[in-house]
């Protein structure tokens, strides 16, 4: 999957839209991003040999924070709209892609979890997005659609890359995850789908903070991250197309 991501990526040939670039561009993505976004420094990287990617990932409330305290990123990836307001002064944001939560199982399923309702009995731990980050709106949201209280005793994290890695690690026996996630687990995970994860969707949307120090490379990097093919790879993947 990863492979045909980057394909896509490198096949998309920026070089007209904006010529002569060069430098770093720095990059903050949602840690849900992670193969994603270092897949697309690859392939901008090929369109641009003159511009160096580099990228860092860590969930939305820590980037928004460093991107307001300084030295802001060249371009903001984040799960919108509340990380961007918080990250300072920004340009227009562009949407990307969209996410849905799906609920993720280890292969074997020893708890035998097939239903969203089985995140409440007492002998299933489930890890859930904590309530201060984006994933943990959507979670909330689809959890009232549905009607299932979030359990007390749940794992919270920081982003769904964190409860998958519980579910991998056997430390919870079913997870809320995006769907792009899951897929990257492969073979190791099942995934339950439920009506009500369409009720709120991550929207993934990336900005150019106004003290970027590239934002020529930045605004390139924006028309290459909307490009139809990269749309295409990302749907690919387990996204959706954009809000």
């Amino acid at each position: 999957m990863l492979t045909v991501l980057l394909v896509a990526l490198t096949g998309c040939d920026g070089g007209d839209r904006a010529p002569g670039l060069s430098g770093t561009l720095r990059l903050f993505a949602s840690t849900s991003l992670t193969e994603a976004f270092t897949s697309m420094a690859h392939g901008f990287e090929t369109s641009y040999p003159a511009v160096k990617v580099e990228v860092t990932f860590a969930p939305d409330s820590e980037l928004a924070q460093r991107t307001a305290a300084g030295p802001a990123p060249d371009v903001l990836a984040v799960e919108g709209p509340a990380p961007l307001a918080a990250a300072g002064s920004l340009g227009p944001p562009v949407h990307f892609a969209a996410n849905q939560l799906v609920l993720a199982v280890p292969n074997a399923n020893p708890k035998g979890v097939v239903r969203l309702t089985d995140i409440n009995r007492p002998d299933v731990r489930v890890a859930l997005c904590t309530d201060t980050e984006p994933c943990g709106t959507v979670t909330a949201a689809v959890l009232t659609a549905a009607g299932v209280a979030p359990p007390a005793t749940a794992l919270r994290v920081p982003d769904v890359r964190s409860a998958l890695t519980a579910l991998s690690d056997g430390t919870v026996d079913a997870a809320l995850v995006y769907r792009s996630d899951a897929r990257l687990a492969g073979d190791a995970v099942t995934t339950v789908e439920f009506p009500e994860s369409r009720a709120a969707l991550a929207d993934h949307q990336a900005a150019v903070p106004a003290a970027a120090t590239n934002p020529r490379a930045a605004a390139a990097f924006l028309a290459y991250l909307t490009s139809p093919p990269v749309l295409d790879a990302l749907v690919n993947s387990g996204y959706q197309p954009p809000l």
